[in-house]
């Protein structure tokens, strides 16, 4: 089984890394570097966007017809390591990978044309309004409620621990439109302009001093029924899938291979999600994608190829590959294997 990089996946790496060459600037990546978090600073994060969009990257996982890059598993994968090799901010989390799939599942078509190129070009950042006090894990239990009056809710309550909602210009929220025995059923997927009338902001400063999240309060806010994504009281439903895209396309990695990075000689290829390191000098879990290149990166590769031929077809794969010790030194590679 040939499981190295063909030579169209060797170009496309070559041509990842001529783009972030060229695109990140030693200011962008030193200000990614200091990030205290997932989410990058709006000042690097959107320019970075913007770069991309220009080159059609700006959104990895969307389907072609509305901006993808139609992007195989390996490219993806290649995308990932180089952009994480290099440094570079994290593409929009909330805009990109969170509501951006909900409104091309369930958006209207009016929705669809005017919210993912503004998501897409940045000229739109978008924080979540879900967790509320006292609804954080339990978060059917939400009370901010959305009233319809004529064309419009009319919107009550407050959001907690939003994510830069003090750069924000949309937010997408879960809302109570209805009282049901069922509570989640009550709950609708609204987006909604942070400069609307009602709208307060307060800022939550962490342990550290840094201002990321925030508390907001809707009074009387008024939002058009336009805004609702699907149906009224499917919410719950649509807010939830962004973590299931995310939770099928692991389990997917983690049933066709695990690059055995400190057990090279077993004969076992299998692909990791890249793992997490924590800095004592950092507030939070970092995603460390470079990790990979000390396990060697062809065997990495070969999962994920036949990870993308065996999507098509549906199966569950363990791959089995005769795997020789890699000829730069295999306890090289176990040592990278082992770092954390």
């Amino acid at each position: 089984m040939d499981i190295a990089f063909s030579a169209e996946e060797r170009g496309f790496e070559k041509e990842v890394r001529q783009f972030i060459a060229e695109n990140l600037t030693p200011e962008m990546k030193r200000a990614q570097a200091l990030t205290p978090s997932v989410f990058s600073d709006p000042d690097i994060g959107i320019a970075w966007q913007k770069s991309l969009h220009k080159k059609g990257w700006g959104a990895p996982g969307w389907p072609v017809e509305h901006g993808g890059p139609d992007w195989t598993a390996a490219q993806r994968w290649i995308f990932e390591a180089e952009c994480g090799r290099a440094g570079a901010p994290n593409v929009n989390v909330m805009g990109v990978k969170m509501v951006g799939p909900v409104i091309i599942g369930f958006g209207s078509s009016e929705q669809k044309n005017y919210y993912l190129p503004r998501i897409l070009s940045g000229e739109d950042y978008w924080c979540q309004g879900y967790s509320e006090p006292g609804s954080g894990s339990d978060l059917a239990s939400l009370k901010t409620r959305a009233v319809r009056d004529g064309d419009d809710y009319i919107i009550n309550g407050t959001k907690i621990w939003t994510t830069h909602a003090h750069h924000a210009n949309r937010m997408f929220a879960l809302v109570r439109t209805n009282d049901t025995p069922r509570q989640q059923d009550g709950i609708s997927f609204i987006l909604i302009d942070m400069k609307s009338p009602g709208i307060t902001i307060r800022p939550i400063l962490t342990i550290g001093g840094d201002h990321e999240v925030n508390q907001v309060f809707f009074d009387d806010v008024r939002v058009p029924v336009a805004n609702r994504v699907g149906e009224e009281g499917k919410g719950w439903t649509y807010g939830e899938i962004p973590a299931r895209i995310r939770a099928r396309r692991r389990h997917r990695f983690r049933q066709v291979a695990r690059c055995a990075e400190n057990n090279f000689g077993s004969g076992e290829l299998r692909c990791h999600r890249p793992r997490y390191r924590r800095s004592r000098y950092r507030s939070s879990h970092v995603r460390d994608r470079s990790r990979y290149r000390h396990a060697g990166n062809d065997r990495v590769a070969g999962a994920v190829r036949v990870a993308d031929r065996a999507k098509s077809r549906g199966s569950v794969l363990v791959v089995k590959a005769a795997c020789q010790r890699n000829p730069t030194g295999g306890d090289a590679a176990r040592r990278g294997g082992d770092r954390q």
